[in-house]
């Protein structure tokens, strides 16, 4: 196959670019290839969570649900309700023979990695390739963005502040597919940060389909974009609204959200430049508004966004429900995505003397904001068995312990079966199942906590399961004899019917892909 010169030319380009920004993300990205891990928020209890969820999918619960192991043994459904695309991800990386640690570095740096090209490849749409090389060197750079994984480890909204630019890139592509299969990852990567993400999709969608030639053939295009990439993480969102209220979530406070305002060291001074730059543009008349409709609703979109994460939004906090975002910082998630495009729209309309200046103001006031970040953080080097063997629940206030719980479980009682009437012989267990032989009439409790998905057996025969106890646990009341019992953790009627929504949206996915998907020789 002959390429031509031009596409060779231009490949070459996009290839050099794309090692450019690799080398100056090694300041960022350096610090993970020490050995062991960071003392962060939450990076811990990834690596945890990581362990337990592999243990569940190699023993066949899939989707992966409830972790054994979590909950000092008792286990905990924590995986039904917080993002496990981080998780998926995660497991073949470790098949692969990476350790937990590992495999959660490994995505942390992918995806901080990814997050620049895609922001690139999504703003060379609309710039040249250097402004476009500017906003995406602002993406990386910005403070929340290294706030993410270095003090909060947070490997969720890592991957979601890469998942987005590439969406946002695949729609301006008019790639269907890889749209969909992007809103479906981004359903999974971050409870929170999807639904901002989401909002922000809709927002630049609307604005598409009002300022196409044809309208109704753009809604046409957008609606089953959305509707299918939706449908393919069914499996996950659908059980984790409806299973809510099975929890105590509702009734806990995972923070005061007053104590998690943005400050100016993580807005970053560079921030406020930028969107007070982008007014001045166009309030100077330096370009047509009309020209620039996306240009003004991002700025809309970061002004707000900012605005929402600092203290001076503090009235609005005390009235809007804040229970699903709880840290108002998080919104700096959206601004740094405006910014980072209002940047590359500055350098594209500014003369070659401004945008050297502006860039060197930039380039020095990111590297004021990172310096003590990535200069304080701390190392620690714990065994890959400490976070296998961990049996914490890696949720702040067990949120998602099942409100039939009245006494959460401090210690593993290192028995499986308990009962006192009857005898427990052949017991043999996974990290999917129990099952025992039964000699004797009476109550056995199992020590599971029970959970929507729970089902046993005896000698084959289904059997109800009670709970009433103040623990939770799994309760059985078996006839007298020897019986053969079975407990598995599968999937309930609800759980089977958003599984097949996902399966049927991915078939769909896959037909286009295989239809439509072309593989270009140059890159778009």
């Amino acid at each position: 196959m002959w390429f031509s010169q031009q596409t060779k030319n231009n490949n070459i380009r996009i290839l050099f670019i794309l090692a450019i920004l690799a080398v100056l993300l090694l300041p960022i990205l350096l610090p993970l290839s020490r050995n062991g891990f960071f003392v962060s928020d939450d990076g811990e209890w990834m690596i945890i969570r990581l362990s337990a969820f592999y243990e569940v999918l190699r023993d066949g619960q899939v989707p992966a649900r409830f972790l054994q192991r979590l909950n000092q043994g008792f286990g905990y459904p924590v995986a039904n309700f917080l993002y496990p695309g981080f998780l998926y991800l995660g497991v073949p990386i470790h098949v692969l023979g990476f350790s937990f640690t590992s495999s959660i570095k490994i995505l942390m740096a992918g995806s901080f990695l990814a997050s620049s090209y895609f922001m690139f490849f999504w703003l060379r749409k609309f710039f040249n390739d250097v402004s476009s090389l500017v906003g995406s060197l602002f993406y990386s750079y910005a403070p929340y963005h290294v706030y993410d994984l270095y003090t909060r480890g947070s490997v969720g909204e890592l991957l979601a502040l890469a998942i987005l630019p590439f969406i946002l890139w695949q729609l301006e592509r008019r790639s269907a597919f890889l749209a969909m299969l992007g809103i479906g990852l981004l359903l999974i990567s971050h409870n929170t940060l999807a639904i901002f993400f989401l909002g922000v999709l809709v927002l630049v969608s609307i604005l598409d389909i009002c300022v196409a030639k044809d309208r109704k053939e753009a809604l046409l295009w957008y609606l089953p974009v959305f509707i299918i990439g939706t449908g393919l993480a069914a499996f996950f969102w659908v059980p984790a609204l409806f299973d809510l209220q099975f929890t105590i979530f509702s009734e806990t406070e995972i923070g005061n959200w007053r104590e998690y305002f943005s400050d100016l060291r993580l807005v970053g001074m560079q921030t406020y430049l930028i969107f007070t730059a982008s007014l001045a543009v166009f309030f100077l008349h330096r370009v047509r508004p009309s020209k620039h409709r996306l240009t003004l609703l991002l700025l809309f979109v970061g002004l707000v966004s900012t605005f929402l994460a600092t203290p001076m939004s503090a009235f609005l906090w005390e009235i809007l429900p804040v229970s699903f975002v709880q840290f108002p910082f998080r919104f700096l998630s959206v601004s740094i995505v405006s910014a980072s495009f209002l940047i590359a729209f500055l350098f594209s309309v500014f003369k070659k003397t401004e945008q050297v200046i502006g860039g060197v103001l930039v380039v020095l006031l990111a590297t004021f904001s990172l310096w003590p970040v990535l200069t304080g953080i701390q190392y620690i080097d714990k065994p890959d068995s400490y976070y296998s063997t961990n049996l914490d629940t890696t949720t702040v206030h067990q949120e998602y312990m099942p409100r039939w719980v009245k006494e959460i479980p401090e210690k593993w009682e290192n028995k499986k079966v308990v009962t006192y009437q009857g005898k427990v012989d052949e017991i043999a267990t996974t990290a999917n199942s129990i099952s025992f032989q039964s000699n004797g009439s009476g109550e056995y409790v199992i020590q599971k906590v029970y959970f929507p998905g729970w089902h046993a057996t005896i000698d084959g025969r289904s059997i109800p399961i009670s709970y009433e106890n103040p623990k939770g646990l799994i309760s059985l009341m078996l006839p007298e004899g020897s019986h053969r019992v079975e407990l598995r953790f599968s999937e309930t009627p609800l759980h089977l019917v958003s599984d097949v929504i996902s399966v049927f949206s991915l078939a769909i996915v896959l037909t286009i892909g295989i239809r439509r998907l072309g593989f270009p020789l140059n890159i778009p």
